[in-house]
């Protein structure tokens, strides 16, 4: 089960997270609603499917994510 980070939408330039599960990796790393992830391991994503995609083929392994948080 891959519901630890909801996408509400994307851009041009980032995914939107939209919501975190409670006590997810994404919930311990910082992550908050609203945050805009530009880059996956350092590949830029703007897409939902690709950058779910991503994080199923790196389950259980650490990843960089470039965010900006809602503030921009």
């Amino acid at each position: 089960d891959y519901k630890f980070v909801g996408v509400n939408q994307t851009t041009d330039t980032a995914i939107i997270v939209g919501n975190i599960a409670e006590g997810s990796p994404a919930q311990q790393s910082g992550l908050t609603e609203g945050d805009r992830i530009t880059a996956f391991n350092g590949s830029v994503v703007t897409d939902a499917d690709q950058f779910v995609s991503e994080i199923k083929a790196n389950a259980g392994k650490e990843v960089k994510l470039t965010i900006t948080d809602i503030q921009g």
